[in-house]
């Protein structure tokens, strides 16, 4: 396990919040792969609730880069840990996502962002805002994660990302989905993300303990490029729940 998921694991894994143990490894297996491949970018967080998932964002980001974490409240503990953990610089406004319109509105932070998550409100409306500026931020090579995708609790999310995708042709393309959790990029980057998943992302996975997940890829890439994660099933049992 890498130093920086050991250390996140001992100090939020009982934060209250949403990103299970499964969902942090898969976030640290693409914060590692960027950083790999030498890129540089800004770090967000749309929704940061008690900064369970922020702080996973924090401890990938560089000296050069900024963590910019955006919700209605963001309690002084929580700023003070991410600061903590943030060997670059943080910015944490306390305003809706919806306040926020463009880069315009974010007049310190120079640079595009490499890592976007939306988990703001969860509403049609105000999903299609944040992903529309999201999109608008989005590194050539980021990647965009998307909370509660495929969820029976928020339908609406679902609908609102595909007919986002639908009217913006070439913007975005869905290259991982599992787990609550959607993974968008560039179509021209996502050559650079899938090849990876493919080869790389479940021998990690298992050697973390969890070989009750399986990938899965069901149709040719003519007719759709993505990757889906999910737990695996025996004679209609399920292997282990999510923790």
């Amino acid at each position: 396990m890498t130093r920086i998921l050991t250390q996140y694991l001992a100090r939020y894994s009982k934060v209250k919040g949403f990103l299970s143990r499964e969902n942090a490894l898969v976030w640290d297996f693409f914060l590692r792969h960027q950083t790999a491949e030498g890129l540089h970018g800004n770090l967000m967080e749309l929704g940061v609730f008690h900064g369970q998932s922020s702080a996973l964002l924090a401890m990938h980001a560089a000296p050069t880069e900024t963590a910019v974490f955006i919700d209605l409240n963001v309690p002084d503990e929580v700023r003070g840990f991410l600061q903590a953990e943030c060997a670059g610089r943080t910015v944490c406004l306390s305003t809706s996502t919806t306040s926020i319109r463009s880069a315009a509105d974010l007049p310190d932070v120079p640079d595009l962002f490499r890592f976007i998550h939306i988990d703001g409100e969860h509403t049609g409306t105000a999903f299609t805002h944040d992903l529309t500026l999201a999109d608008s931020l989005l590194d050539p090579c980021g990647i965009i994660c998307i909370d509660d995708f495929f969820s029976p609790r928020y339908p609406q999310i679902t609908d609102a990302l595909f007919r986002y995708l639908v009217a913006h042709p070439y913007r975005l393309s869905l290259v991982l989905v599992g787990l609550n959790k959607g993974y968008l990029v560039r179509p021209l980057a996502a050559r650079g993300y899938l090849r990876p998943i493919a080869e790389k992302l479940m021998p990690e996975l298992r050697n973390h303990g969890t070989d009750w997940l399986e990938l899965h890829k069901t149709t040719y890439p003519d007719e759709m490029n993505c990757f889906g994660l999910q737990p695996r099933y025996e004679h209609d049992r399920l292997c282990c729940k999510i923790g």
